[in-house]
């Protein structure tokens, strides 16, 4: 189950260090997402993001960045794994609570 919409869902992305950045998901899935942002980030790396589903906020959501491209105007396209099973388990819940109302 993958969700892809024509509005991609806002997200805000929060650092170790204290600073923050944003992007916009254009895909969520139960176990991973892909990210569109121009923050600098690389395979490896752990971020928390806040984005909502269904107008349900998620807060401190960790992803692990597993793979990255460049766009023709400088985006990343990030390939990120979700790694926390509460979170995983929750994200899906939501997910299939919105798919069974459509």
């Amino acid at each position: 189950m993958i969700s892809k919409s024509k509005e991609f869902i806002p997200v805000l992305i929060d650092f170790s260090d204290g600073s923050s950045g944003w992007g916009r998901l254009l895909e969520i899935h139960p176990k991973g997402a892909t990210l569109l942002t121009m923050c600098r980030l690389a395979r490896g790396n752990v971020i928390c993001m806040s984005f909502e589903i269904d107008g349900r906020k998620m807060e401190g959501v960790r992803a692990g960045v597993k793979a990255c491209g460049k766009d023709a105007d400088g985006y990343l396209s990030l390939k990120l794994t979700f790694l926390d099973n509460s979170q995983t388990a929750d994200i899906r819940g939501r997910l299939l609570d919105m798919f069974n109302r459509s």
